[in-house]
């Protein structure tokens, strides 16, 4: 019983001593082993107190504002402090592309951003990246100044947009907002080594107006990467959306082009299967002159003879007839990059020469867009120069 007592007066003890020591502030002493444990205190009220108001002296009423302007006439270093309304919120323009298969690269002052060469062994993805370019420019209203083809350079003309490469608007102007006219240089460039094709540009002038008044501006590195990244980026926002609706296009529509070569027109290429192809073909040959005497569709090849058709045959189809010699042709159907292409071949084995094939090219592909059209249910377009 006196032992029990003895115990339990002991934890009494002990708690009273824990209890005190955290209310005083004072040391915990930790009986097990002697050590002492440092404690906080309560010296963080004291950092409660009130501080002093802050105050602003000036002459002036504040003005609060939610319109700031960049002095665009000094340098980031130049700038002591931020004054009034012109403090520089400028924050750097990254490059960016969704475009499937790219990725972004900064290599000094000029930034590119890469595409995956899809066609490594050819011209043909440089060019449509090339023509995409062009396309972007036709659609913004940029005028061009010069094309080197050579060095894949494209120099624009003069154009105007407001102080962020958005449209200045007949509403900005009458407001006198400022607005920049500029020109830039365009490179699509080849990496043969690691297989990509790259899209860079150069700010090469640059002129900034409020209303009439032209500013005196010396751009830094950091105001013309700024441009200079924007316009990239609106050239790599138009490729996204031509993609796209190549890509729907190709859902419920059926492109014929032409399929050239270093030496001018071969043939055409058709937005289709090879099967698809194929089969209209068979169809239709017979029905415009060409007698079909041998076709193997594993090598690609139909033989045909070709008697022309009479003048009312033409008029009926509203087409203008082919033009060619009537004659024995080798007609060969092959497959690249998913399309179909179709080249004629006279009785020696020869390909019908470009400017032939020139003379035909949209004749016959009305005829074989015609019959596309009843096979299908897409649309059919035909494209060329």
């Amino acid at each position: 019983m006196l032992k029990n007592r003895n115990h339990g007066l002991c934890l009494l003890i002990a708690a009273a001593v824990l209890s005190s020591s955290a209310l005083s502030g004072c040391k915990i002493l930790d009986f097990s082993t002697g050590n002492e444990t440092a404690e906080n205190g309560f010296g963080y009220l004291r950092a409660l107190s009130k501080p002093a108001d802050l105050r602003i002296t000036s002459k002036n009423n504040l003005k609060f504002t939610r319109t700031y302007r960049v002095d665009l006439s000094k340098t980031n270093s130049e700038v002591e402090r931020p004054v009034g309304d012109q403090i520089d919120i400028r924050s750097p323009i990254q490059l960016y592309s969704s475009v499937p298969n790219s990725y972004v690269a900064n290599d000094g002052n000029l930034s590119t951003v890469w595409l995956n060469d899809i066609t490594p062994g050819s011209d043909e993805y440089l060019n449509r990246v090339w023509n995409e370019v062009l396309g972007f420019l036709h659609r913004r209203g940029i005028g061009i100044e010069s094309t080197n083809l050579g060095e894949r350079k494209i120099s624009t003309d003069w154009f105007v947009t407001d102080t962020v490469m958005q449209a200045y608007t007949p509403v900005k102007a009458k407001d006198d907002e400022r607005y920049a006219r500029q020109k830039y240089n365009i490179y699509v460039v080849r990496d043969y080594r690691e297989h990509k094709i790259g899209i860079s540009a150069e700010l090469t002038n640059f002129k900034l107006f409020e209303g009439e008044n032209r500013l005196n501006v010396r751009m830094d590195q950091f105001a013309m990467n700024r441009y200079t990244r924007s316009f990239i980026n609106q050239i790599m926002a138009d490729y996204e959306r031509q993609t796209d609706e190549e890509r729907e296009r190709a859902r419920t529509e059926i492109e014929i082009s032409m399929l050239e070569g270093d030496n001018g027109v071969q043939g055409w290429e058709v937005g289709a299967s090879y099967d698809t192809v194929w089969d209209v073909l068979l169809r239709m040959l017979p029905e415009y002159g060409f007698k079909i005497s041998e076709s193997e569709k594993i090598r690609g090849s139909i033989i045909v003879s070709y008697d022309e058709p009479s003048a009312s045959f033409w008029r009926e189809k509203g087409i203008d007839p082919f033009a060619i010699d009537e004659d024995d042709y080798r007609i060969e159907v092959g497959l690249a990059e998913g399309k179909a292409t179709i080249q004629f071949y006279d009785d020696d084995n020869e390909r019908l020469p470009p400017e032939t094939v020139e003379r035909l090219y949209f004749r016959f592909a009305n005829a074989l867009a015609d019959s596309l059209r009843q096979s299908t249910s897409k649309t059919v377009r035909v494209s060329g120069r």
